[in-house]
């Protein structure tokens, strides 16, 4: 009995490790406005006196942080430049999209910016003419021919204009995996929450069958 038992838990902990993959969300900066709490894409609060363009909203947590989020939530009177990584466990089936929720470039007054990702130039897909207290977010697909993430970490570069006061709100990392893309399309931008890992379908059939087979066997020899 107790043999055939334990092979039964044995199965199904290999069928249920078989369907457990999943995709992942992790974002750096906690995604509050700058500081603000404005929405997403807002602008950032105007008055005449030009100076506030510099603003430091970062939370005691943001200011000691070594993983990128110490850059959010302020606007420095020099240039921005970025050199970070973003560590994270690989998903090998499914699509992987950037995001950076950034404010404030004047690329016409004060010099193009550079956006690198592991050393490939997206600055292409900025919008380089915000004005002082515009804002905006934008997702980038990381192509795989092109970036290669099977590492586990993701090299973010950014070099602002020279005077430019650029601020950044959060970046993240999302990992959709193939069968769960509705369309093509991506889920909402990422609130700063890694979810909970969900069993997929596939997975859950199998953990009920094991179940019912443990709890038959059981019946069978007690």
């Amino acid at each position: 009995m107790r043999k055939s038992i334990h092979l039964a838990l044995v199965i199904l902990f290999i069928l249920g490790a078989a369907g457990s993959a999943q995709g992942f969300i992790m974002t750096i900066g906690d995604n509050d406005g700058y500081g603000y709490g404005i929405d997403d894409g807002a602008n950032l609060p105007m008055s005449s006196d030009t100076h506030t363009w510099v603003f430091e909203n970062r939370s005691g947590d943001e200011d000691a942080a070594t993983d990128g989020a110490q850059v959010t939530d302020f606007e420095p009177y020099a240039a921005r430049n970025l050199n970070f990584s973003l560590l994270f466990t690989p998903t090998t089936d499914g699509v992987t999209t950037f995001w950076i929720d950034y404010s404030g470039i004047q690329s016409s007054v004060f010099g193009r910016p550079t956006l690198l990702l592991d050393g490939v130039d997206f600055t292409y897909v900025l919008n380089l003419e915000q004005g002082a207290w515009g804002s905006d977010v934008t997702s980038i697909f990381l192509d795989p021919t092109l970036i290669d993430l099977s590492d586990g970490m993701l090299n973010v570069q950014f070099q602002g204009g020279m005077y430019d006061h650029i601020a950044f709100d959060y970046f993240a990392l999302e990992s959709v995996l193939s069968e769960d893309i509705p369309g093509g399309s991506f889920g909402e931008i990422p609130g700063g929450e890694t979810p909970a890992p969900t069993p997929e379908p596939t997975s859950l059939i199998l953990l009920g069958s094991g179940l019912v087979g443990l709890a038959y066997l059981r019946r069978r020899f007690s």
